[in-house]
């Protein structure tokens, strides 16, 4: 019986969180995280203790992790900011609203309304999109990433 690989799942919250941190532990190189913000998480406590642990193990593997927040949180998050900093994410500032994370270049992307870092609705989704074997899907990762655009120098923190 062959194997069927799906590349492209909807996820609600909490099945995003339990896949992203799977994707995390799995990470090789890079995490790149768009989160406009990142307030909230006392209200989610159990769910950003496990991500933190998750991305404190990536960094030690020596995965790269790159965060991208809006202008407004740098004012509304900076003791947030700096404990993340702390963790090891280097931070970026831009005027942003993209909510997204691209893991490994062009192996996984999450899409859509819920911001990674920080409180998210009940009818919030992210969609996953894993590029699999062949080229297509990631040429399709790569384009979104240009399109959001990765970090910048002249946006670190």
């Amino acid at each position: 019986m062959p194997i069927s690989f799906n590349p492209v799942k909807i996820l609600k919250p909490l099945d995003f969180f339990a896949s992203l941190v799977n994707d995390i532990n799995e990470a090789k190189k890079e995490i790149i995280i768009y989160s406009p913000f990142v307030s909230g998480w006392e209200q989610q406590a159990a769910v950003y203790k496990q991500l933190e642990s998750s991305i404190r193990e990536a960094v030690k593997r020596g995965v790269n992790i790159k965060l991208i927040v809006d202008e407004k949180a740098r004012k509304e998050s900076e003791k947030t900011l700096k404990n993340l900093q702390n963790l090891g994410i280097e931070i970026y500032v831009r005027a942003t609203h993209v909510k997204a994370v691209v893991i490994d270049g062009d192996r996984i992307l999450y899409l859509g309304s819920l911001n990674p870092l920080s409180y998210w609705g009940k009818d919030d989704i992210m969609i996953r999109v894993e590029a699999g074997p062949g080229p297509i899907i990631k040429r399709e990762i790569r384009s979104a990433l240009e399109i959001i655009g990765p970090p910048k120098d002249e946006e670190k923190v």
